[in-house]
């Protein structure tokens, strides 16, 4: 019989034996993992805020009740004839969606109000690794094309996770999902100016952005008020001065946001990377706890399959397996957890969703912790005499 087969024999044996510890062990597990999850997701989420549209990506907001179309490509047309490579998003006016259901207990018999923004755009990006589907191209633009991108963690796109290349209805048209992102553009900075009807929107995470090609959106006759340009950052400065002094002649500056070159305060960036650095410890400890006191528990079984004949290696390796087993057994629970509650930390505006290659990292980290920890323990157990057997 080999290591594993007496390993799994061991757990079986320990679970029928001892259920309440086993319960409380895999459970404290579970917990710690996902926390492990849960409070990484939310600190690149707060990283993910604190980094986006800052000035930094030289974006520039036009605000305007009467655009035209003949305004919008002239402004774009002045721009490029400066050799500069520019996205630009046209935006729509926010309006009512749909109303969804809470997911959370407290909340059941009351309904959440989302709302639509159709944003009109020449081009989309790749904004995570996890992006989905295929980007905007020409063809889409010059055939006025039903493409739309939407939110990875928006209410469709959590409830049908086959919703890539269906077809949706949004403001009474109809659109095919191409592409699932996160769609860096900040809603919030602009929702006065765009929130034509004065619609109450409480929270502006209940806001869902769709992109699609500018021609579409021109064809369409969607009301025009507001335009966002944004240009790379390593233009020079003179060209910057250009399309200041461009705009404020063509535009009034009560319709103008320039790029804003302040940054975070390094204390609030501080403040988070600490705090998570304390949870994620306060998570590790009670990991390295969990498995001392489930080791301990066990320390006779070893100290017999010593009088038995087995030696330190062969001990050594069975508590790693154990260990090891038990851990992926949590981790992978933990995972499923996380996932089913992603919309319970939608509602909690944590939208960040942590990808397959950081889960596989946090991963990694718990099994190394449980490995090192183990292994001090286990050093300990295989170079114990025989004769300490009783005082244990």
């Amino acid at each position: 019989m080999n290591l594993l087969k007496i390993a799994m024999k061991d757990l079986k044996e320990f679970i029928v034996q001892k259920k309440i510890i086993f319960i409380i062990l895999i459970i404290s597990l579970i917990v710690s993992s996902y926390g492990f999850l849960f409070f990484t997701s939310l600190n690149m989420n707060i990283a993910q805020i604190m980094n986006s549209y800052k000035g930094i990506s030289n974006s520039f907001f036009i605000s305007k009740n009467s655009f035209t179309q003949k305004e919008i490509q002239e402004t774009i047309e002045y721009i490029k004839k400066m050799n500069i490579d520019i996205t630009y998003h046209i935006f729509s006016n926010v309006q009512v969606g749909e109303k969804v259901q809470y997911t959370n207990i407290s909340d059941k018999n009351s309904k959440r109000q989302l709302y639509n923004l159709i944003i009109g755009s020449n081009k989309t990006n790749k904004a995570t690794e996890e992006f989905v589907g295929r980007l905007m191209n020409q063809e889409d633009r010059n055939d006025c094309s039903n493409y739309i991108m939407i939110e990875d963690s928006s209410n469709r796109a959590l409830n049908d996770m086959f919703i890539l290349n269906k077809e949706i209805t949004i403001n009474n048209k109809k659109y095919v999902v191409r592409a699932l992102d996160q769609i860096n553009i900040n809603i919030f900075k602009y929702l006065e100016y765009i929130n034509y009807d004065n619609i109450s929107v409480m929270d502006v995470n209940d806001i869902e952005i769709g992109i699609i090609p500018d021609t579409t959106f021109y064809k369409e006759n969607y009301k025009i008020l507001g335009l966002e340009i944004v240009i790379p950052t390593n233009i020079s400065n003179e060209n910057k001065i250009e399309i200041i002094k461009f705009l404020q002649n063509k535009f009034d500056n009560n319709t103008l946001i320039l790029p804003q070159y302040t940054s975070n305060s390094l204390w609030n960036i501080n403040f988070y990377t600490i705090l998570y650095i304390i949870l994620m410890i306060m998570a590790l400890v009670n990991i390295m706890a969990l498995f001392t006191y489930w080791i301990d528990k066990n320390w006779r079984k070893y100290m017999i399959y010593r009088l038995c004949g087995a030696n330190n290696l062969k001990i050594y390796c069975l508590i790693e397996i154990e260990a090891i087993l038990i851990g992926v057994l949590s981790i992978i629970i933990s995972i499923i957890a996380y996932y089913c509650s992603l919309p319970l930390l939608h509602i909690l505006s944590i939208n960040y969703i942590l990808s397959l290659k950081e889960i596989l990292i946090i991963t990694a980290i718990i099994l190394m912790l449980i490995y090192s920890n183990v292994h001090v323990i286990t050093k300990n157990i295989s170079k114990t005499e025989i004769r300490y057997l009783g005082r244990r």
